[in-house]
């Protein structure tokens, strides 16, 4: 059973989730978490009755319920809801969503989770103390070693650090951090089924410092952690200048590429499965998966929205359950 929380309400997670399952076969059991008043737009009530859907309001429904589309109504949320901007009552009910999703995973009545896009705004406004849902999962189920990492065809990495500012990284790049980005390559390893992966670190300044010339991060903060690793008999090639890597990565030299920080991993991954690449929260007690894309306001609830990053997210997760 496979839940699927739907987002900022006022962004294009929930046109994205029922125009995919109105669009394929139904292969496995999902629930779905979100409002009922979000069943009442015109664009989802086309494609939400071409479905078997059944709606629920409670946690023993779950399994109950013979049905293999199930909508749980997370609670109210006013008609007509707003859309197309943030907002601090959808913030508050995507934060519900997710939420009740995680509850029944604490269930055990789901076991993975795909996220439609959230907007941090939206959070923000609703006084939720979170800036995105690494964040979120990793406290809320009290995770220690969680990891965001991205998946298209060509290019898999894992970060060191998530969204802080730039000026921060460096600090950030703490032992911990770069071990943890490490174990979890290993572990995202077992699900692209690598015995034995090639992991590459990139390098933070240009050419990787090339010695210090250009700065002295690398021998600070990254030889320490490959050299560490090599005596434990755990290779790390790097550190390796990120203008080279991520290009060698993608024609099959590195199996996954450990990212220092957010823009560095995002810009090769959007440039090369801007539609495909699959949001990936490696570490928790469960497997999460989201599409790489945002709420994209300007597009919410016009038929427009492209499916291809959210299938790549649901492929994935499906593809996980099934060994």
């Amino acid at each position: 059973m496979i839940g699927i929380t739907l987002g900022d309400p006022g962004g294009i997670g929930p046109e994205i989730v029922f125009k995919t399952f109105a669009s394929q076969p139904i292969s496995f059991n999902y629930v779905l978490f979100g409002a009922k008043s979000i069943l009442s737009h015109p664009l989802i009530r086309q494609y939400a009755k071409k479905l078997p859907l059944t709606i629920i309001r409670d946690y023993n429904e779950i399994n109950q319920r013979p049905d293999n589309l199930l909508f749980f109504d997370c609670g109210e949320l006013p008609i007509p809801f707003c859309i197309g901007s943030p907002n601090a009552i959808n913030g508050k009910a995507s934060y519900t969503f997710i939420m009740t999703a995680l509850q029944a995973v604490n269930q055990q009545l789901i076991t993975g989770i795909v996220t439609a896009p959230i907007c941090k705004e939206s959070f923000q406004m609703a006084g939720i103390p979170y800036k995105d849902h690494t964040s979120l999962l990793k406290i809320e189920t009290q995770s220690r070693r969680v990891s965001m990492a991205f998946y298209t065809p060509r290019l898999k990495t894992v970060l060191a650090t998530i969204h802080i500012p730039y000026r921060d990284v460096p600090d950030a790049l703490t032992a911990d951090a770069i071990l943890t980005a490490y174990e979890n390559s290993r572990l995202f390893s077992t699900y692209l089924g690598l015995l034995s992966p090639k992991i590459a670190i990139a390098g933070l300044n240009p050419h990787a410092g090339e010695n210090g010339l250009f700065g002295d991060e690398e021998q600070r903060y990254l030889l320490p952690v490959i050299e560490q690793l090599a005596t434990e008999g755990k290779p790390l090639l790097g550190p390796i200048p990120a203008d080279t890597l991520y290009h060698r990565a993608a024609q099959g030299e590195f199996d996954i590429v450990i990212s220092l920080y957010h823009d560095q991993a995002l810009i090769p991954i959007k440039l090369l499965g801007f539609f495909d690449a699959v949001n990936i929260t490696l570490g928790l007690p469960f497997l999460r998966t989201s599409p790489d894309h945002g709420t994209a306001f300007e597009l919410a609830y016009q038929d427009r929205a492209s499916l291809d990053s959210f299938k790549a997210a649901l492929r994935f997760l499906e593809k996980y359950q099934k060994k």
